[in-house]
């Protein structure tokens, strides 16, 4: 049995937009740290110096996450989970090839239609630091369903 799964390109930019909103958040979060205690200090506050700092740095950051962003984008399209009489796989072309076998297999449903596929055999430090043993299907994913109840078959337990 050899079952292939990938994203859906029409729902591309739903993606897109969910981690555009991600990395906003994540950009405001360092900016509001290192300016809004310049702002509240006693000193008198040169507007000048300070808004051109606060745009070379807004700039800088959303030049840099539009980058990632847009490698992130490119990966997805190339994105593949297999299922195979072995385990799970995901293969990408700018990503690493990740493996979980069925007897090592943990699967969570988020909220938000996201499946995470943890592999029991990695410690959870290793999942979390470097990435190995966690497979994130999204949402997107054509045939979801059926992707499901074939993990489902496969590893009862896991759920």
């Amino acid at each position: 049995m050899l079952e292939t799964y990938t994203i859906d390109t029409a729902l591309l930019g739903d993606i897109k937009k969910r981690m555009i909103k991600r990395l906003v958040i994540l950009m405001a979060i360092p900016l509001l740290i290192v300016f809004v205690p310049q702002l509240l200090d006693d000193r008198p506050l040169d507007i000048k110096s300070y808004g051109i700092a606060l745009c070379l740095t807004v700039v800088i950051l959303g030049f840099t996450m539009n980058k990632a962003l847009s490698r992130q984008i490119n990966s997805l399209k190339t994105l593949k989970i297999v299922l195979s009489d072995e385990g799970v796989e995901l293969k990408s072309e700018l990503q690493a090839y990740k493996k979980i076998e069925w007897s090592n297999l943990q699967v969570k449903e988020k909220a938000n239609g996201t499946i995470d596929l943890y592999d029991n055999g990695v410690p959870k430090f290793n999942r979390m630091m470097y990435g190995k043993g966690w497979i994130r299907i999204q949402p997107e994913t054509m045939d979801k369903d059926k992707m499901l109840n074939t993990i489902r078959l496969k590893a009862p337990y896991a759920f």
